[in-house]
């Protein structure tokens, strides 16, 4: 269930925002008591009841009970799930100058649900809302440049992107910013600069950098070899269903780093990994065998 905003994102590129600012409708305190209402409902879960109140709201202009009105559709909340009623919706919030809305619409045109297929237009969006300083859009700009999807490729402008959207504390950006130093695309390689990033967004709970940290650990990269801090980190993540951690346990268990060694314990993480398609599983589990 995606998440209600509290408040707007405040980050502003006042240059940009400046062309691309729609004035919202205007709306009386009806339309707002009608979409705190919805907001209550909305809470307790009971989504035909926030749907009736929105769906009043979002009907005079209310460009967050748009937004949610899309979610709803999106997601099948209180109503049959609906992609193209979800991108009408977030399509009138969007053209107001929701961020949400813009971020979530890009997405439709870029995966073509509920709306044909457009690069094109998913970049429109995705600027509008990242001009607003809206972070995912910001990083989901980061990949297409890295990428080169839609866009010519560029390291740089990748770095551009993810920074933005890292540092307002975004965790999947912080992770992309984090790889970026690591292997040195578009700025000199430092281990120490991408361990920082894969901890502030490790310590938000990402589960990839949550593993790219405990190898860090391991390798001693950007820090020295900590084998009890590594093991600690590839738990974690493999708690959230990481493929990749269950395979670093694994390699953990196999040569006793941290952890007491067992073969039987190692063939167990290698299996989680492998059911979770990580592709090195097969080799270790060949390579074990043949050892045994």
């Amino acid at each position: 269930m995606k998440m209600i905003r509290a408040s707007a994102q405040l980050f502003v590129f006042v240059a940009m925002v400046a062309s691309l600012m729609v004035v919202p409708a205007a709306y009386g305190d009806e339309a707002e008591d009608a979409f705190q209402t919805g907001l209550k409902a909305y809470n307790v879960k009971d989504y035909p009841r926030a749907f009736q109140f929105w769906q009043e709201s979002a009907g005079v202009g209310h460009a967050q009970a748009q937004y949610l009105l899309g979610v709803m559709f999106e997601e099948g909340l209180g109503v049959a799930q609906n992609h193209t009623k979800s991108v009408d919706w977030y399509s009138k919030a969007a053209e107001q100058g929701d961020v949400e809305s813009q971020d979530s619409l890009a997405i439709k045109y870029e995966k073509g649900e509920g709306v044909a297929k457009s690069i094109e237009k998913a970049l429109s969006w995705y600027r509008k809302a990242a001009a607003q300083g809206y972070g995912s859009s910001q990083n989901n700009l980061g990949k297409r440049y890295f990428d080169g999807n839609g866009v010519p490729q560029s390291d740089k402008n990748a770095i551009l992107w993810f920074r933005l959207a890292a540092e307002q504390g975004l965790a999947e950006a912080q992770n992309n910013l984090a790889l970026m130093y690591l292997r040195g695309h578009g700025v000199p390689q430092s281990d120490a600069e991408a361990f920082w990033w894969f901890r502030e967004a490790a310590e938000q709970g990402d589960s990839g950098a949550q593993n790219w940290l405990g190898l860090m650990h391991l390798n001693g990269m950007g820090v020295p070899t900590n084998y009890a801090d590594a093991i600690t980190l590839f738990r974690l993540a493999a708690e959230q269903g990481d493929a990749y951690a269950y395979y670093n346990i694994g390699v953990m268990y196999q040569n006793g780093f941290g952890v007491s060694r067992s073969d039987e314990d190692a063939i167990m993480w290698f299996n989680k990994a492998a059911e979770q398609g990580n592709p090195n599983t097969k080799k270790a589990l060949r390579d074990m065998k043949g050892s045994g």
